[in-house]
């Protein structure tokens, strides 16, 4: 709990993936990607109930054993490609409520950002309790450098560089742009009450988490796994990020 309320951490982990097969029980360190949220979650000083939310008895029995609740199996018309994350969250959260577990605050996690911490859970339930009164909802974000706008082209017919508001290209230093972020899709936090309202993380009231660039990665194919790999092998083996 924080202060009085409730908090659940929902982990997605449907099967089926086509950008790379099988991708939540693919193993970083031995460890199955699946089992890395539902660890941090599970250590976090906040969360109350770690539940895994997924279509696949194998995922449900490798997420069971690493201490998270699979009572409940994601039904198949939840489970598609197109399936919105947000439905996935309030299809679970409806379950418990109706067997009485009620939440106050939920946390979205997915095994493909492994990189999240359980100090950042922490983190991030401190901040958006803290602003309790004017903001009820929060996502993870990170500083845009290579993708900011002004360092961002159009190509024409003839692949000539076009800068994006049409005025002639000026050399910036880094240092001197406006500082510009985006979301990274590892952590989403949310009052229920606000996530049923909007059925979105994202509204007026939300809130960025600031992650540094080393965990904003996302696994989406082979490569994107290879680069977790060596980060999270690195991590291993200074105990430390350097």
């Amino acid at each position: 709990m924080i202060g009085a309320k409730r908090v659940v951490a929902i982990v997605l982990a449907r099967s089926g993936s086509k950008g790379l097969p099988g991708k939540n029980l693919r193993t970083i360190n031995s460890v199955p990607l699946v089992a890395y949220p539902i660890q941090a979650a599970l250590f976090s000083g906040y969360v109350d109930f770690v539940y895994c939310s997924t279509n696949s008895f194998e995922i449900a029995g490798v997420a069971k054993s690493f201490g998270s609740d699979v009572s409940y199996i994601r039904p198949e018309i939840l489970a598609s490609d197109e399936t919105s994350s947000v439905d996935v969250v309030l299809d679970a959260l409806d379950f418990f409520e109706s067997v009485g577990s009620i939440f106050d605050y939920v946390v979205m996690l997915e095994p493909t950002s492994p990189l999240t911490e359980s100090s950042d859970i922490d983190r991030a339930l401190e901040m958006l309790s803290t602003n309790q009164l004017e903001k009820t909802s929060l996502i993870s974000v990170s500083e845009s450098i290579s993708g900011h706008p002004q360092f961002t082209f159009r190509l024409d017919g003839l692949n000539s560089i076009q800068t994006l508001d049409g005025e002639p290209w000026t050399f910036k230093r880094r240092q001197d742009l406006t500082k510009l972020f985006y979301q990274t899709g590892s952590l989403y936090v949310s009052e229920v009450a606000a996530l049923r309202e909007f059925r979105s993380f994202v509204s007026n009231g939300s809130m960025g988490y600031v992650v540094p660039k080393f965990k904003s990665f996302e696994i989406d194919d082979l490569i994107d796994f290879s680069i977790l790999e060596m980060l999270i092998s690195k991590r291993s083996v200074l105990g430390e990020w350097g």
